[in-house]
């Protein structure tokens, strides 16, 4: 048979992906650019013979080896803790629901939530980087966000033409927002909502939107 090197997938591809519920990428792969929804894809193998990409810990995901950077992920992903970075295309109109970024991320693009249109919940974990309010802009799923970071509540956004807020980052979902104790989030931020007597997670506010 022929030897497959590289993958691309792109969004006009879409149409032909809505029913795989599996990739299994070959070992003499050397080249992923995928940029192109899997409505029903949960799990993720790559060959343990392939020199460039693994999917360590069984983690659902193509992680580029030599970089520890997740490359694609999907609904079963789980970020293992040797990842570093996450591709600006990772979660592409993924079906993901809930996205954990643990403190053992050092790089994230601000584009790494685009159009993941099922993502319900937001965990950040992770004071060591800044994180981008403006990358919900393309998230408008989400409806919790927990997040320790600080940099994400008091940092106002540079160079954007949309009102800062969750409103006007296109946010019309979201239910509860996780705030660290202690911190004044930039003004206008939580127009909305309200902050509750108590919270589920220690060390957090909890601030629920308005009816």
């Amino acid at each position: 048979g022929m030897l497959v090197t590289g993958i691309k997938l792109y969004a006009t591809n879409e149409e032909k992906t809505t029913n795989i519920k599996q990739i299994v990428v070959p070992f003499g792969v050397n080249n992923i650019d995928i940029r192109c929804g899997f409505a029903s894809l949960e799990t993720i193998i790559v060959d343990e013979n392939n020199k460039i990409y693994d999917s360590r810990d069984n983690c659902n995901a193509i992680i580029e080896t030599a970089t520890n950077t997740l490359v694609f992920g999907c609904r079963g992903t789980v970020i293992p803790d040797s990842v570093t970075k996450i591709y600006s295309y990772a979660f592409y109109d993924s079906n993901i629901e809930t996205l954990t970024i643990s403190e053992n991320i050092t790089e994230i693009d601000d584009l790494f939530l685009y159009t993941t249109s099922k993502l319900k919940t937001l965990i950040i974990n992770n004071n060591n980087i800044k994180v981008y309010r403006a990358m919900l802009h393309f998230a408008s799923s989400i409806e919790t966000i927990v997040c320790n970071n600080v940099d994400f509540w008091t940092a106002p956004l540079d160079g954007v033409e949309f009102k800062d807020t969750f409103e006007g980052l296109r946010c019309n979902n979201l239910k509860n927002l996780y705030i660290p104790q202690g911190i004044t989030p930039v003004d206008g931020l939580l127009n909305g909502f309200t902050k509750q007597a108590t919270s589920d997670r220690a060390g957090y506010e909890l601030w629920t939107k308005n009816a």
